[in-house]
Formats: structure tokens, C-alpha cells, sequence
């Protein structure tokens, strides 16, 4: 069986990605921990898509699988991860060799000091930790594989009260920090998140089987969408008016890639659409450039010297793109063949 295509979700990374981009501007932001909500939204999605991309293909649940699969996605992720550390050496911070080091082997998510968490270019943390996700993933998917809605509800539980343990156990049961995390960061952390994410997937397919039968109608699809905005829009409102609570809004983003996997609401066929699809193909090299990108343009073309600042990221955003279509068109492909030819040579 062929996985499925869930362009919905797609969509939703690429408009996670546009809030990262005005999360790293300059612009007036409302307060509340836009870059949190979408980076856990970004695990669960990513745990989403993997448990899908693993659904019938007989994939061996092993430390093997484990390891090539790490690597296929280590060759994916490193050589725009190195093009950005080498940008921001040049021109942004001073060499110092520890940062360096965490960055090279992007390990740089499991240090204590945001001093070198947020090095250089500070996005990669993201890869150092969806990378080890991405090992765990195929020994996760293990526990996925059952086609039962309640145990499957189970695993889902279990596993959210652990997330959520360790979140806030040292400081309100005990009143002593227990143990050092950067909840922001830390690997170990967003793989309960990715999961999760992979759960949500079993827990589709399995509930997919009921409601194929009574999801048909024009009446039942209009009701499907109108459930999909209606949460969309209170989950918006959620985030706004609190923050910093990590943990407890991981279920609230599972319920919504649940809903947007069905692909029967207004909602989610707008995600769907091919605009959508299209820039995915460079949402890995917007991500990791943007912000580079928006401090070359603050020291070249300074702010203060435009009236509008809207216009100004608008601008921004638009060089961003291009610049990652050159980067994903002509550049990668080169870096990627040169890192297989360095790996080859130690046998990796």
C-alpha cells in the first residue's frame, strides 16, 4: 500500500515556518510564546509524517533501520546546516572552538548553556533534535503498530504524562530542579512530542475505518468543517491569552493535525493546495537561511531608513525565498554529493 499524501499538513509546515520567520523579526508581536507552540506543532507533524512514511512498508524496528535511517537524514539536513554555521562565522560571530565543535557534530540541543544552544546560527538546534528523533523513530514505531483505538489511547496517554512529568515535577511537586533541561530544545523532550505525533497517526488510521462510512454526505462534510475551524479558531485564542506551558498544549496540537489529516474541512483543503506543496520544496532551506538573510538586510539596508516596517519584512520574506530557491536548485545538490563522497570514504 502506498502511504498517503496528507497536503494539508504540508501546508501547515509551511505556515509554522512563516510564523518562525515574524517570530525572528523585528515586528510587534502579541505575548505569547509563538515560537514554542509552533515548534512542538513542528514535532508532532514531523512524528505524524514518519509514522505514515513507516505504515506498511515492513520497515524492521532495530537499531539498524535506526542507523540508516539517521543517516539518510543526516544527508539531508548537514550541508545547509554548514553552509549557515560558516555564513555566521564569517560575518556575525567570533570563532570560538567549543561552539564550534557542538555545531560541526550538531549536538549543540543537548548543552545546558543557551550560550551554545543558540550559537551561531541558532535555528540548528531544531536539527539536532528532530535528528534524534528521527534515530528513535524507527524503534518508536514499534509500539505504533497495533490496531487498537484503545490501546493505541493508552500508549497516547501514558506517554503525554511523562512529557508532562518531567516538565513540571521538579519545581511544583518537589520545589528543587531535579534535573537540567532546556524544555526548548532538548532532544529527549521533543521525542515524547514526536511520539505523540506517531501515535496520532495509528490512532487516524484506525479511526479512518469508521468514519469513511459516515463521513459522505454534503451535511456531514459541512459539519467536519465547521468542527475544524471552530477548534482552529480556540486553539488560536488558547495560545494567545497563555504561555509557557509546554507540555499541556502538545494534545491540543495533536487534536489538530488529527482533524486536518481528514482533509474534508474548508480548513484543511486550503492547506492542501498545490501553492502550498510548492514551496514546501524549500522550506527546509527558508528556515535555516532566514534569519541570516534578515540580518545581512538590517546591516546593509537598515530599517530606520524605510517608513513602513511591515514592508520592510514583506521584502525580507520575498529575498528569503529566493534565495532559497537558488540555494535548494543549484547549491544543495552539490553539497549533498560531496558529503555521500566524505562519508563513503569512512564507510558511513
Amino acid at each position: 500500500m502506498q502511504r498517503i499524501r496528507f497536503n494539508s499538513l504540508i501546508g501547515l509546515k509551511v505556515l509554522l515556518v512563516w510564523g518562525v520567520f515574524y517570530w525572528h523579526t523585528f515586528l510587534p508581536k502579541c505575548n505569547f510564546d509563538l515560537g514554542a507552540r509552533v515548534c512542538e506543532l513542528f514535532f508532532i507533524i514531523s512524528g505524524f509524517l514518519v509514522a505514515n512514511k513507516f505504515y506498511k512498508s515492513n520497515i524492521e524496528c532495530n537499531i539498524s533501520t535506526s542507523f540508516e535511517y539517521f543517516r539518510q537524514k543526516f544527508i539531508q539536513f548537514y550541508p545547509v546546516h554548514i553552509f549557515t554555521l560558516i555564513i555566521f562565522i564569517l560575518l556575525f560571530q567570533p570563532f570560538d572552538i567549543v561552539k564550534v565543535l557542538f555545531n560541526i557534530l550538531l549536538i549543540k540541543s543537548w548543552a545546558v548553556d543557551p550560550g551554545i544552544t543558540y550559537s551561531y546560527n541558532g535555528l540548528s538546534w531544531y536539527l539536532s533534535s528532530i535528528l534524534f528523533c528521527y534515530f528513535l523513530a524507527p524503534m518508536l514505531f514499534y509500539f505504533t503498530k497495533c490496531e487498537m483505538i484503545k490501546k493505541l489511547s493508552i500508549i497516547f496517554l501514558i506517554t503525554l504524562f511523562l512529557r508532562i512529568t518531567i516538565e513540571i515535577l521538579p519545581i511544583t511537586i518537589t520545589n528543587y530542579d531535579l534535573w537540567t533541561f532546556n524544555y526548548h530544545t532538548n532532544p529527549f523532550i521533543r521525542s515524547f512530542e514526536f511520539f505523540l505525533g506517531m501515535i496520532t497517526f495509528s490512532i487516524y488510521i484506525q479511526s479512518k475505518k469508521y468514519f469513511d462510512k459516515y463521513i459522505c454526505s454534503t451535511k456531514s462534510l459541512l459539519l467536519f468543517g465547521i468542527i475544524e475551524i471552530t477548534y482552529s479558531v480556540l486553539l488560536m485564542l488558547v495560545w494567545f491569552n497563555t504561555s509557557y506551558i509546554r507540555g499541556f498544549y502538545v494534545p491540543l496540537g495533536c487534536i489538530l493535525v488529527y482533524l486536518l489529516a481528514f482533509n474534508l474541512g474548508v480548513l484543511s483543503k486550503i492547506l492542501g493546495i498545490k501553492f502550498f506543496n510548492f514551496l514546501y520544496s524549500y522550506q527546509l532551506a527558508f528556515f535555516m537561511l532566514h534569519i541570516a538573510i534578515i540580518y545581512l538586510l538590517l546591516r546593509f539596508l537598515p530599517i530606520k531608513n524605510y517608513n513602513n516596517e511591515y514592508a520592510y519584512y514583506f521584502f525580507s520574506f520575498i529575498i528569503v525565498y529566493f534565495v532559497s530557491y537558488i540555494y535548494t536548485k543549484y547549491l544543495n545538490p552539490r553539497l549533498v554529493f560531496i558529503l555521500k563522497k566524505i562519508l563513503a570514504i569512512f564507510h558511513l
